[in-house]
């Protein structure tokens, strides 16, 4: 059971949340978690999402207060709360917040000094501001479902609802930046966090190079969603049980090739450029065939053991269940209990990131519908607005102006968060061993995981780069590293020795595997975390488990992270200590599936998800995608009984409403999607979209990822930066993802070469040219002519 509430960071701060469904409450349980009182405005009939199970995960720890903001009194309510509130969140287009008296330039005529969390599905503009939205919408409209692998070639129905989960982390983000801020020049500000924003911080790696063309059409995979790289990906042992092995080195290939008996591999031409570079048909010829026979003649667990003793990275595909009773929940802490206030207990994830000067806790269950509106609007009649610091002259030009940030981390997880850090504002300089983080050798993908920084590259095995990036640290204000434990301590860099150095560092530490010490010297990787978690397991129903083309964990993690860091400045404003902050993926593995890890009284297990399938297209015939006369697809998602009757009507009466609903697999639902199908080959898709559009039955366009970053809805938001490259030459990419209206970010450089800006970065930091030399001759720092 949970502990009886202390204080957190955002103890104090008072937030309202009018929004419904996850992006928003999920954004306001981070808030909520860490300290702050958070009511929740719903309407006469409640939140739609109270009779799903997630809800009580999302909204734990708060209060609720019933309005009815059709209506003149319960505006007046709402900007009365609002006036005596720091934050207030709003999940819908701001023409329609006005109509509702609840819009940013209506609260905040009245209370400058307000923070205005809008997250919008589509954005502010575009053609889509006022569609349909759902998870399954926007997985059509932001480029996830038809990105998903799969042997087809087609869209995929995604399970998780991803561009909420994504939104709320970095939603809840911009709100601890806008605190900073605002405690440092005393302004309020509207922040919008879209739910197209959201779903693109977890597709940052996806950029465009005008020299290297992506395929325009469908992409089948010939290993379907087991992974396209032969040693990353998915295998099934003789027992019928999976398990992900995850070569992410050559030295991990070698010692894989070693562990399996066939060391000879290692010299095949047709492996050279081993892990990473084994995409041809050539390449998976070579091993594939040799191995998957191999790994049949036993069961899973023998391979899983063999591989952790040979240091190969390599964990079982489990269910959610299984996951959550795994002992890496437990010492992780992420397995609490919560009393219902009608009975029983709810079992959901604990907090997911540590902070270590005010750690976070889960405060209390989900309140009951309007349980607490009196004494909130009591409170509010007598409460003064909140004030934060008043500062004379000019607030800085980002969020986080003035911030800087040295940045240790490699892979995906860690680089992301500093490149979000960098887009509110931040200075960051990449710090890299001399011959490179290994992901460099990914290409288009690092520039978009490192977007905006510098680069220095330091040899931290050597007491003279250590002296130097110690001179860095004192003046530093957060240090980023994901170092396997115990390895920042031998390089001298450790959270204890550099908050000796300087004590207001906010040091970031993201080790894999969090606090399960068992664990610490075990390999961490995305589609580890994805096959013991549960989601691949989900997603594959009873088929074989899907690796997850978005990297679920690598992309959540560093957006949980920005919140962990953006936190921790402004409690260092508020109080001028530095601190600890931790995330790691396994954590995470339950943050990017917080509805799916919520047990409910009485029950025995995490069921009432749905699973998917092979290939999956949707659980029905009403909620699926289909292809149109010009080749583009169309998902269709015909949920209640009048847009089930309408989808039939509009297409000819060919399928009868109640033959829309059932299951996929199902002999009914096989013979309604052909005959649907069909159909839907006769017109384009934006006649269909109009005629749908017209009979009120929810539809969305499936953009494909060679089309994402050219979508009229996705520009139209601002969300996309070009840039001149000098080896990829013109480059199109993920961009601002929090709009801020005081303190705008900024995306002004691309990802550095190796130790690019060496010279000028050491001369910032007091070393002359002779010094320079020195210190490159005896090998610490790497200089570029």
């Amino acid at each position: 059971m949970v502990d009886e509430p202390a204080g957190g960071i955002f103890e104090g701060i008072r937030v309202v949340d009018a929004s419904t469904g996850i992006a928003g409450p999920y954004a306001t349980m981070f808030l909520a978690d860490h300290g702050a009182d958070v009511v929740k405005v719903e309407r006469p009939e409640g939140d739609p999402y109270r009779a799903e199970a997630g809800f009580h995960t999302f909204n734990r720890g708060k209060r609720s207060a019933v309005l009815d903001l059709q209506s003149e009194s319960g505006r007046s309510r709402f900007q009365l709360l609002a006036r005596s509130a720091d934050v207030v969140v709003v999940d819908v287009p701001q023409h329609r917040a006005a109509a509702l008296g609840i819009d940013d330039e209506t609260l905040r005529a009245e209370h400058p000094r307000l923070l205005y969390l809008a997250v919008p599905p589509y954005g502010e503009r575009g053609p889509y501001v006022d569609r349909a939205h759902s998870p399954a919408l926007l997985a059509a409209a932001n480029g996830m479902m038809a990105s998903q692998a799969s042997y087809g070639g087609d869209p995929v129905y995604l399970l998780l609802p991803l561009a909420a989960y994504g939104t709320a982390a970095l939603g809840a983000a911009a709100v601890a930046a806008g605190l900073y801020a605002r405690e440092r020049w005393g302004v309020g500000q509207r922040l919008e966090v879209s739910q197209l924003a959201g779903s693109l911080a977890l597709q940052v790696g996806g950029v465009r190079s005008d020299r290297f063309p992506q395929p325009p059409g469908r992409v089948p995979s010939p290993m379907g969603a087991r992974g396209r790289l032969p040693a990353y990906r998915l295998f099934e042992a003789g027992d019928g049980e999976w398990f992900f092995l995850a070569c992410g080195s050559a030295d991990f290939f070698n010692r894989m090739l070693i562990a399996v008996g066939h060391p000879e591999l290692a010299a095949d031409p047709r492996l050279e450029h081993a892990p990473w570079g084994l995409i041809s048909d050539e390449a998976r010829d070579a091993l594939i065939p040799v191995i998957e026979p191999i790994f049949q003649t036993r069961p899973r667990d023998h391979w899983v053991a063999l591989f952790q003793e040979a240091d190969v990275p390599c964990q079982p595909v489990l269910t959610r269940d299984e996951y959550f009773a795994s002992s890496i929940v437990a010492r992780n802490h992420m397995r609490v209990a919560v009393s219902h206030p009608q009975g029983g207990t709810v079992e959901m994830m604990g907090v997911p990131l540590v902070m270590e000067a005010a750690p976070g806790q889960v405060r209390g269950p989900a309140p009951l519908l309007g349980e607490h509106t009196d004494q909130v609007l009591a409170e509010a009649a007598s409460a003064p607005a909140p004030m934060g610091r008043i500062h004379q002259g000019k607030p800085g030009g980002h969020l986080l102006d003035g911030v800087k940030v040295l940045d240790l981390t490699s892979y995906i997880a860690g680089p992301v968060c500093p490149r979000h850090l960098a887009m509110m504002g931040a200075e960051v300089v990449k710090v890299e061993a001399p011959q490179g983080d290994v992901f460099r050798q990914m290409g288009l993908g690092f520039l978009g995981w490192n977007q905006g920084k510098r680069g220095l590259a330091l040899n931290l095995r050597l007491s003279e780069a250590q002296a130097v990036f110690h001179r860095m640290a004192r003046d530093a204000d957060v240090v980023v590293e994901n170092f396997r434990p115990g390895v920042a301590g031998r390089l001298g860099i450790d959270h204890e020795t550099l908050r000796a150095i300087n004590p207001r560092l906010v040091y970031l530490a993201s080790p894999g595997w969090g606090d399960d010490e068992s664990m610490a010297g075990v390999p961490g990787f995305d589609p580890l975390v994805q096959a013991l978690s549960g989601g691949m397991a989900a997603q594959g129903g009873d088929d074989e488990p899907v690796f997850y083309t978005v990297a679920l964990n690598d992309v959540m993690t560093p957006a949980i992270a920005t919140f962990g860091i953006c936190a921790a400045l402004f409690h260092r404003e508020r109080i001028g200590e530095g601190q600890q902050v931790r995330t790691a993926l396994a954590r995470t593995g339950l943050a990017i599936q917080a509805a799916e890890f919520t047990r409910l009284p009485g029950a025995r297990t995490l069921g009432g998800f749905p699973i998917g399938g092979r290939d999956f297209p949707g659980p029905n015939a009403g909620q699926r995608w289909y292809r149109c006369a010009d080749g583009h697809d169309l998902f269709v998602e015909a949920t209640t009984e009048a847009q089930r009757a309408a989808l039939a009507e509009v297409t000819g009466g060919v399928v009868a409403p109640s033959l829309l609903v059932t299951a996929w697999g199902s002999d009914a639902c096989r013979d309604a999607t052909e005959a649907l199908a069909m159909v839907f080959r006769g017109n384009s898709v934006d006649e269909w979209t109009a005629a749908l559009d017209a009979a009120g039955v929810p539809c969305m366009r499936v953009v494909t990822r060679a089309e994402l970053l050219d979508a009229e809805h996705v520009r139209a938001n601002g969300l996309i930066v070009e840039q001149e490259h000098p080896d990829y030459g013109a480059t199109t990419n993920v961009g601002m993802l929090v709009h801020a209206s005081a303190t705008p970010g900024r995306i002004e450089r691309l990802a550095p070469g190796l130790s690019e800006h060496a010279r000028e970065l050491l001369a910032e930091y007091g070393y002359d040219t002779a010094e320079q030399h020195a210190l490159a001759e005896a090998g610490a720092v790497v200089l570029r002519e």
